[in-house]
């Protein structure tokens, strides 16, 4: 278990997180100690502001779990997607070429919320109101097994997009998917097929990132990654079997709006 202690100030304000149940009696592993700094010019509610979002920023740094349960969610969705034919490489590739490196960078940073969170919220709603147009206003189907993933925009897309979620604790998938449809890059499922493996190497790498941060995943994640595999599960096969290509995309369309408001709410 994780202990934060905070001596709160006005003008100095001091920090500690140790980690408890190691293995030895009574005792803890300091992770990370520092202190946080104020403008003594700056007006009261000002300084609260800027406290609430520095031990906001420390605790996220400390919390993992969403990358570690991605990557057990991904590797499921990999393997089902692929056995039904809708993974395409000649889609992944030039998108990892550039968020690899770039979701490493953005793993080890420390992010201030605010204007970003709004921002990277109101693009997640505007994407999602695209896709439930889509779903009900437009009756172009989308093609299926047809790549047309132009190399160096896929590129530079992905670079930005690993960044993003390294810095959030996103596997990126939440941002590929909608860029693939708008852009007419690929079918709705071929998406899902190539979103799936993109997930699972960013999320890779920005754990590993992470962890030169010492961050360490929590006790309960293996009761967490049971729900999570379950849901897995369960939602590859609807999106296999069941759901046409509507309500695919309205699906989409209501998890992007959940992501983009807990973005706009938690800034």
């Amino acid at each position: 278990m994780k202990v934060l202690g905070v001596d709160p100030g006005t003008s100095v304000t001091g920090y500690g997180v140790i980690e408890t149940g190691n293995g030895t009696p009574r005792m803890g592993r300091l992770i990370e100690c520092g202190v946080i700094r104020f403008d003594r010019r700056s007006p009261l509610p000002r300084r609260l502001q800027e406290l609430h979002r520095h031990i906001a920023d420390l605790i996220s740094r400390h919390r993992p779990t969403a990358l570690a349960l991605n990557i057990l969610v991904a590797a499921l969705t990999v393997y089902r997607f692929r056995r039904a034919r809708f993974f395409s490489w000649p889609g992944l590739w030039p998108f990892l070429v550039g968020s690899v490196p770039f979701a490493a960078v953005g793993g080890i940073q420390s992010l201030q919320r605010g204007t970003y969170y709004v921002t990277m919220g109101a693009v997640l709603l505007l994407a999602a109101a695209y896709l439930v147009w889509r779903a009900v206003g437009s009756r172009t189907p989308m093609e299926e097994g047809i790549v047309r993933v132009r190399r160096i925009p896929a590129a530079f897309l992905g670079a930005i997009i690993g960044f993003v979620s390294g810095l959030i604790g996103v596997g990126g998938g939440i941002f590929l998917s909608p860029i693939l449809l708008i852009l007419g890059w690929a079918g709705l499922k071929t998406t899902a097929g190539i979103s799936a493996p993109f997930i699972l190497v960013n999320s890779a790498v920005a754990l590993l990132a992470g962890s030169l941060t010492v961050q360490t995943l929590p006790r309960e994640l293996p009761l967490l990654a049971g729900a999570a595999m379950l849901g897995a599960f369960l939602g590859t096969w609807l999106g296999l079997q069941y759901l046409k290509q509507s309500g695919l995309l309205l699906t989409l369309a209501l998890v992007m709006t959940l992501a983009g408001l807990k973005l706009i709410l938690t800034a």
